[in-house]
C-alpha cells in the first residue's frame, strides 16, 4: 500500500497468500498529499493504525501486527490466548534494568527518548477497548507520524507510551521470547538445543527482531551479544533465507514515493516545507510535475534547484555549533564571534559536569545562546548531529561547526586548533564565508583552505563504517577518488548538505566506547561522510583562504594530496 512496483516488475505469486490491499485511496482519500509529507519510515509507520481499524472492522476477532523484519520462531498461542481477557498488547523494549552506565545510556535512556514499547508489535482484540485504541492510534498517526523527537514523537511508536494511562485492560508481555533484538540482547541468553528449539532465558524463543540487517542494528548486537554465538546463527540463518527470497528487478533503496513523477528525488527538507504549510494541501497530486503543478509554482524542477533557493537569503542567519569539552578554550573563539555584525544563535554542547564552566564563560558576552548538557560520547559528532535536530533551516541559512579541538596525539595540535578557527571565528572572515555561500550555491560545506583532504590518501582505518554510511545515505556507488573531506571537523555548512546524514538518525549505541581512539570510528567515518551527505544534494565540498584580508575569495574545490595533521593511509598501514 506504502509502494508501488517499479516499471517492469510484474511479480505477484506472493498475493495468493494474502488479502491485499494495493490501493491505499482505500483507507486515504488524500493519499498522495498525504504520503508527500513523510519520508519512507514515517509513511510505512503512519498506515498502521488505519490500516488496524480497517482489520476489525472487516471482523477480525484478534489481530497481532509484526513489523517486516521478524521472524517468528514458535507459535504465539500465549499471545492469541491471552487477547482472550486482555483488550491490547505490548512488548517494552526494556524488562531488565542494565547495571553499567554506558548500557543504562544506550538501552533504558534511548527507549525514553524513542518510545517505552516497541511498535514492531502490538495485539489487539476487536472489543470496545480494542476499537477504541485502533480509533486514538490512527487519529494520532494522521495528524503527526513524524520522526521528530524534539517535538515529543517518534513515529507510531512514542505515542503508545500512553496507551497504558489512556486505556484499561491493557497488558505488557514481559516474556524475554518476544521480540528480542539489539536494543535488549545484553540481557537475553541465547541457546539452540540439541533438538533444534531455540531458548532465550531458558524460554522458548517465540519472534526476533532484525532491526536494520547489514547496517547499525547488526553492529549492536555484535556489541551486545558478545560470545553469544547462537546470536550469530540466528542472523546469518535469517540472512540466508533473506537472499533466497530476493526477487530480482527492484533497484538499490527502490522507493515509489521517494521521487517526483518525472524522476526528480524528493529531499527530507521539501517534505517538511510541504507539512508545515497548510495552504498546500490544496494540491491533490504534489507529485505532479505539469503546468500549476507544485513542483512547477515552486520552481522545483531541477535536483539543486529542489527546494528553497539555495542561494542564502538578504536576512540570514547563523547556527554556530560549538562542542565545548574544553571550555577553558571558549574564550578563544567567544572574543572573535562577539564582533560578528550578523545574525548569529550559539548552540553549546558540553558534558555535565562543565557545563558551570561554559555557563561562566557565556556571562562575559551578550550572546544569544542554548547550552545543551551530552554525555562524554561519539566525540563532538554525536553532540553535532543531536543538534542538527533542532536547528530549522527555514530560520537558520547557514551552519558553522566549532569544537574546542585539544589533539594532544600530536605534537602540532595547537597550531591545527587555531588554523582551522582562524578560517571562520574572525568576523571579517565568517562575512567573507557568507559571502561565499551566497555567490556559490553549487557549494555544499566550506572549510579552510588546505584542510580539504584526499578522501584515497587519508581513509585510515574508515573504509567499512563509511562504505556503511554511504549505502544507508543512497549514494554507495559513488567513488571516492578525487573526492576529499574537511579534516579536523572544523566547517561552515548549507542545512540541506547535512540532511542525508542527519537524517539516518544515528543513536548514541551505534558509536564506540571513549577510549582516545585516534581512528577507526564511526565517528571518523562521519568526518568523511559529510562529503557523501552534500553529494546526496548534488553538492559540492570545497574550501576558503583562511586569510581574505588580501581581497582574495577564490574558493578551491580539489583535495590535498599531503596533510601535515594526520598519516596517510598507507603510513597507517605500515605502522
Amino acid at each position: 500500500m506504502v509502494d508501488r512496483p517499479p516499471k517492469g516488475f510484474l511479480e505477484t505469486e506472493w498475493e495468493k497468500d494474502f488479502d491485499v490491499i494495493l490501493d491505499p485511496e482505500i483507507l486515504f482519500p488524500d493519499w498522495k498529499a498525504f504520503v508527500f509529507k513523510h519520508d519512507i519510515v514515517e509513511a510505512c509507520t503512519a498506515v498502521k493504525g488505519r490500516a488496524l481499524q480497517h482489520i476489525l472492522d472487516s471482523g477480525a476477532e484478534k489481530v497481532i501486527y509484526l513489523d517486516p523484519d521478524i521472524a517468528v520462531f514458535h507459535p504465539l498461542d500465549h499471545i492469541a490466548e491471552k487477547l482472550d481477557t486482555a483488550s491490547v498488547i505490548l512488548t517494552p523494549h526494556q524488562v531488565d534494568p542494565n547495571s553499567s552506565a554506558v548500557d543504562f545510556m544506550d538501552n533504558e535512556q534511548i527507549s525514553l527518548k524513542y518510545g517505552i514499547y516497541n511498535l514492531g508489535f502490538i495485539a489487539v482484540k476487536n472489543d470496545a477497548i480494542g476499537n477504541a485504541v485502533a480509533a486514538w492510534w490512527n487519529d494520532c498517526l494522521y495528524r503527526a507520524c513524524y520522526d521528530s523527537i524534539e517535538d515529543g514523537i517518534f513515529t507510531d511508536q512514542k505515542y503508545c507510551d500512553l496507551i497504558p494511562c489512556l486505556f484499561d485492560n491493557v497488558y505488557i508481555e514481559r516474556h524475554p521470547g518476544y521480540n528480542v533484538a539489539s536494543w535488549n540482547i545484553s540481557q537475553r541468553n541465547v541457546k539452540i538445543g540439541q533438538d533444534g528449539k531455540i531458548a532465550v532465558n531458558d524460554d522458548l524463543l517465540r519472534f526476533y527482531h532484525f532491526t536494520k540487517i547489514n547496517s547499525d542494528g547488526e553492529g549492536m548486537t555484535r556489541r551486545f551479544a558478545a560470545g553469544n554465538y547462537a546470536v550469530f546463527e540466528i542472523w546469518n540463518w535469517y540472512k540466508r533465507r533473506l537472499r533466497t527470497l530476493e526477487v530480482p528487478g527492484i533497484p538499490n533503496r527502490y522507493w515509489h514515493y521517494g521521487q517526483l513523477e518525472d524522476g526528480t528525488p524528493i529531499p527530507k527538507s521539501i517534505r517538511l516545507f510541504f507539512r508545515n504549510n497548510l495552504s498546500l494541501m490544496n494540491y491533490e497530486n504534489p507529485f505532479s510535475v505539469g503546468q500549476g503543478s507544485f513542483a512547477s509554482n515552486y520552481r522545483l524542477k531541477g535536483h539543486q534547484k529542489f527546494g528553497r533557493a539555495t542561494r542564502v537569503p538578504a536576512e540570514h542567519k547563523v547556527a554556530c555549533v560549538i562542542h565545548a569539552f574544553y571550555p577553558e578554550l571558549l574564550d578563544e573563539m567567544f572574543s572573535e564571534l562577539a564582533n560578528y555584525k550578523g545574525k548569529l544563535k550559539l548552540f553549546l554542547t558540553t558534558p555535565a559536569d562543565k557545563v558551570g564552566h561554559v555557563q561562566t564563560a557565556l556571562k562575559r558576552y551578550k550572546f544569544d545562546a542554548e547550552v545543551i548538557v551530552t554525555a562524554n560520547h561519539g566525540r563532538d559528532v554525536l553532540p553535532f548531529l543531536t543538534v542538527l535536530k533542532k536547528i530549522d533551516p527555514e530560520e537558520f541559512s547557514l551552519i558553522l561547526k566549532l569544537h574546542t579541538k585539544r589533539s594532544k596525539h600530536l605534537d602540532n595540535g595547537e597550531k591545527w586548533r587555531r588554523e582551522l578557527l582562524a578560517c571562520f571565528i574572525k568576523p571579517d572572515e565568517l562575512s567573507a564565508a557568507v559571502r561565499i555561500f551566497n555567490d556559490r550555491p553549487d557549494v555544499g560545506i566550506l572549510g579552510p583552505a588546505g584542510h580539504n583532504v584526499s578522501m584515497e590518501g587519508y581513509m585510515g582505518s574508515n573504509e567499512t563504517h563509511l562504505n556503511a554510511l554511504k549505502a544507508r545515505m543512497g549514494v554507495g556507488d559513488l567513488k571516492i577518488s578525487k573526492l576529499g573531506f574537511i579534516a579536523g571537523s572544523i566547517f561552515m555548512a548549507r542545512p540541506a548538505a547535512l540532511q542525508a546524514l542527519s537524517d539516518l538518525n544515528l543513536q548514541s549505541r551505534e558509536f564506540e566506547h571513549e577510549a582516545s581512539q585516534t581512528d577507526g570510528t564511526i565517528a571518523h567515518a562521519i568526518e568523511r561522510a559529510w562529503t557523501f551527505s552534500a553529494a546526496a544534494r548534488l553538492l559540492k565540498v570545497a574550501t576558503k583562504p583562511i586569510d581574505t584580508r588580501g581581497g582574495s575569495l577564490h574558493i578551491e574545490e580539489a583535495a590535498v594530496a599531503s596533510y601535515d595533521f594526520a598519516p596517510r593511509s598507507h603510513d597507517i598501514a605500515a605502522e
